[in-house]
């Protein structure tokens, strides 16, 4: 049976989660209105958290109307590179006021990868000062023996530079064996830092995360 979540008033899945090589592939999104209310015409895309990783193609697709306990399958077609995160919008009518939905990150996994970038985010406060210190920590789980993996931390600032944090080569992990790296920086302007965490396996990209802070004067 299909495992499904669920964000009010919509519960969600996509399918197949697993991808056995790199190229282009169909996958479907089911959608099922929990709610009270039906859901009338609505737009529907599936989008990737990295374009890189996973390219949907298309502009979407509509649906007239969902009521209460409906559910509905929607094929999309991608080019998968590597495993990589999508997620699904929802935009239309609920009753007479406007809806919008957005689903979490949903991970398909593409091929066999020695490991893979399961967490990263920046150990803050929501408004950070300027010269203050801030911690950003990345999470490798080994879904193989892994070997000379290499993590990179980069940042881009208020300034509109890119700057390297590390470059780290990891540790040899066993399969399933989860281990944690971090990398501190001080924000020296106020404004918005975009932070990136990318995982090598020799030349081949098998992970990007991606964090924000905000920092104020």
């Amino acid at each position: 049976m299909l495992k499904k979540k669920q964000r009010h008033p919509i519960r969600y899945a996509v399918e197949p989660r697993v991808l056995a090589n790199p190229g282009v592939h169909w996958v479907t999104l089911h959608l099922e209105n929990i709610g009270e209310h039906a859901l009338t015409g609505l737009s529907v895309n599936l989008s990737s958290l990295d374009g890189y990783a996973l390219d949907v193609h298309g502009t979407g697709t509509y649906i007239d109307k969902l009521h209460g306990g409906d559910e509905r399958a929607l094929p999309f077609q991608l080019t998968a590179r590597r495993s990589g995160l999508v997620y699904a919008v929802v935009a239309g009518q609920q009753g007479d006021r406007p809806f919008a939905w957005e689903s979490p990150g949903m991970r398909l996994q593409v091929g066999t990868e020695a490991a893979r970038l399961a967490r990263f985010f920046a150990l803050t406060e929501p408004y950070p000062r300027v010269g203050h210190s801030i911690t950003c920590e990345a999470v490798i789980r080994a879904r193989a023996a892994a070997h000379n993996l290499m993590l990179e931390f980069w940042m881009e600032t208020p300034r509109d530079t890119d700057e390297s944090l590390a470059k780290l080569g990891t540790e040899t992990l066993a399969p399933g064996e989860e281990t944690r790296y971090s990398v501190q920086f001080t924000p020296e302007d106020a404004g918005n830092y975009v932070l990136h965490a990318y995982l090598f396996d020799g030349t081949h990209r098998i992970g990007h995360w991606i964090d924000y802070v905000n920092a104020t004067p």
